[in-house]
């Protein structure tokens, strides 16, 4: 007999095992995961990324299936509020249609946007006490508005202060990402490896000049270039503006050369002639001295490709940047690189103008981007060729090459990282994020960082 104080099971995972189908054959997505959930209990499923968390709870809901995935083992036994015991890993859809939402249900990582997608998280809270009337809630059950309304009475009433005083944004911020296993990784999940890779000399247009001068970036992220939104600089380094006199000849090169004699760029005085070695450049003159901050805006090489490139590239000052390699310059794209990012920020931008024209799968997704280039991948996620250059990078230096603003190109070799799962290159992508402004006056008049300072100004230490 049951002992009156043995809890009872509402649900029972047991041995689940969960495939994908891919071009190489079915990869496991989890295997042999059991555990019970008891009435009134919370089991919290914790593991590294890509462990399998989101797959487990979203086969119990039935929902694996529409990501491609496939219930290939284990049993899902649900015991229902007023009707029979079920296997949810056998259930008819239709049954599951009316146990999810009602008998069974998810909270995301932000629990209010999943209660209501219009509203921003703090404002979901703030409102709580008014949502049991909003006709989103109508046949749901009171868990997610309980939830958030005991999250609003907790430990969280200076952060929602933050919130409603304007200071909390929503941006992005570029991480690692993974396309192959479509998840973000720490540092501790990459390994470093050497691999070859294409590297381009590019040119922007500087309007600010009557002379039509322009001004070279070079970068070994050719598939970055459609997402670049400013060009940063160093005050620390010595720019002059170049005039090609002579080039070497398509017979001497066995290719057309992309440099032309009268062609004027403006480069570093250190890597100038490295720069015009690689576009075979046989001689040249130095014109003049140039400052980068006096400039003004630059011209996208892809602007007349289509409008969505049309915009203004602001040149920026960073640390960052140094006369070690390349042109002096660092094409620069917030959404995929950490200093790029930071120069964007540090700049004044908002971290919510980025633009983000990479999806999870590491292809390039975006309304407003030219049909030349929806779908392109970076690397290749699947087939025996996986990790490979995908078709974004030959595409992109097409196009540079018919709008006429590519220098030069090659192939050169760098020390980047992999997954140390699938062994493939990640890349960095930005993913939405929240950010706390460190210098907007709160309500007492005073920045968080200011605010933060006295705090520290007025802490005794021991020792000191």
């Amino acid at each position: 007999m049951l002992d009156e104080a043995t809890p009872t099971p509402i649900a029972q995972i047991q041995e689940l095992r969960v495939e994908f189908q891919t071009q190489d054959g079915p990869v496991l997505g989890v295997e042999n995961v059991s555990f019970d959930i008891n009435a009134g209990e919370t089991v919290c499923v914790v593991g590294e990324s890509g462990s399998g968390k989101s797959v487990s709870s979203l086969s119990l809901m039935r929902l694996v299936e529409f990501g491609g995935g496939k219930i290939a083992g284990g049993r899902l036994l649900f015991e229902r509020q007023n009707d029979p015991a079920v296997d949810l890993a056998r259930t008819d859809q239709d049954v599951m249609r009316d146990i999810r939402g009602n008998e069974i249900g998810m909270i995301f990582q932000e629990p209010g946007i999943a209660v209501e997608p219009l509203l921003q998280p703090f404002a979901v809270i703030q409102s709580i006490d008014t949502y049991d009337q909003r006709p989103v809630l109508q046949g749901c059950a009171n868990l997610p508005v309980h939830v958030l309304r005991r999250v609003a009475d907790g430990g969280v009433g200076e952060f929602l202060r933050m919130a409603m005083g304007g200071t909390l944004v929503r941006g992005a911020k570029p991480i690692m990402w993974s396309p192959v296993e479509r998840t973000a990784l720490a540092e501790a999940e990459v390994e470093y490896h050497d691999r070859k890779v294409p590297v381009i000399w590019v040119k922007f247009g500087v309007p600010s000049r009557e002379d039509g001068a322009k001004l070279v970036i070079w970068t070994t992220t050719p598939w970055t270039i459609p997402a670049n939104q400013a060009v940063s600089f160093s005050t620390d380094i010595s720019y002059g503006l170049f005039e090609v006199e002579t080039v070497m000849s398509e017979e001497e090169l066995g290719f057309p050369p992309y440099a032309a004699a009268g062609d004027k760029l403006i480069l570093a005085d250190k890597l100038a002639q490295d720069v015009l070695d690689a576009a075979k450049v046989s001689a040249f003159k130095r014109v003049e001295d140039v400052d980068p901050a006096s400039l003004g805006s630059l011209v996208h090489p892809l602007a007349k490709l289509d409008p969505f490139f049309q915009h203004d590239v602001p040149l920026l000052a960073g640390d960052h940047v140094t006369d070690d390699a390349g042109t002096g310059f660092v094409h620069t794209a917030p959404a995929h690189g950490e200093d790029d990012f930071n120069a964007w920020v540090s700049s004044g931008r908002r971290a919510s103008d980025i633009r983000d024209i990479v999806s999870p799968d590491g292809a390039y997704q975006h309304r407003d981007l030219p049909q030349a280039l929806q779908g392109l991948d970076i690397i290749r996620t699947s087939g025996k060729k996986r990790g490979e250059q995908g078709k974004a990078n030959p595409e992109v230096i097409k196009l540079l090459a018919e709008s006429g603003n590519l220098l030069a190109r090659g192939i050169t070799t760098i020390r980047d990282a992999h997954s140390w799962r699938s062994k493939a290159p990640v890349i960095r992508r930005a993913t939405p994020q929240w950010f706390i402004s460190m210098d907007k006056p709160g309500p007492n008049g005073k920045s968080l960082r200011e605010n933060a300072l006295k705090a520290i100004e007025d802490t005794e230490f021991f020792p000191a």
